[in-house]
């Protein structure tokens, strides 16, 4: 079983995220943080 599809989807949300500075994402970490 791959995690391509999981690392798309997280990478797919971090590009959504740069676009709404209040769109909550969390790093690798688990914390949560924006772009604004």
């Amino acid at each position: 079983m791959s995690n391509k599809p999981i690392a798309d989807m997280i990478e797919t949300i971090e590009h959504f995220a740069q676009t709404q500075p209040s769109y909550p994402v969390y790093n690798v970490l688990g914390q949560e943080h924006t772009y604004g």
